[in-house]
């Protein structure tokens, strides 16, 4: 039974926002991008069962963009996350046979991925990017076929 996991950096965020890092939305500019991508993950086949991310406002609005289903907060995608706890934390979730988006930061995306295929992955992580990784048999750190990546 294959299970996708679709990693996804947040959309552009608003340059002239100065209130703090965490509460910064995105631009219009990055919803509209965002929003072609969602259909090209769409067109694609992608079809999330669930869409976690991490504790900002701009991954919160990026997964509302690409949401056709239940959306989750999830802390262990914050900037600089653990891989470990990330990787328990979506284990708990039972992911086999699902398509899950994970919508966070680059440094995180870029780590957890280079854990999940088991070899550095150099893809740049650029805003509203997704690279889509598949396990076909269990969810582990190094079971996983890099299958596209997309900006």
């Amino acid at each position: 039974m294959e299970t996708t996991f679709v990693l996804l950096r947040h959309a552009e965020r608003e340059s002239s926002w100065h209130q703090g890092d965490t509460s910064c939305p995105i631009s219009q500019r990055g919803r509209e991008k965002e929003e072609k991508l969602a259909l090209l993950l769409k067109e694609k086949g992608y079809v999330p069962s669930k869409v976690f991310f991490s504790p900002t406002q701009r991954t919160r609005e990026t997964a509302e963009i690409l949401a056709a289903c239940p959306i989750e907060e999830c802390s262990e995608l914050s900037l600089w996350g653990d891989d470990q706890k990330l990787l328990s934390f979506l284990l708990e979730q039972k992911p086999e046979g699902k398509t899950f988006f994970l919508v966070g930061h680059g440094p995180t995306l870029s780590s957890f991925a280079s854990r999940l295929v088991g070899e550095y992955i150099s893809y740049p992580f650029e805003t509203s990017s997704a690279l889509v990784l598949s396990f076909k048999d269990r969810v582990a750190f190094g079971g996983a076929l890099f299958v596209e990546y997309m900006s």
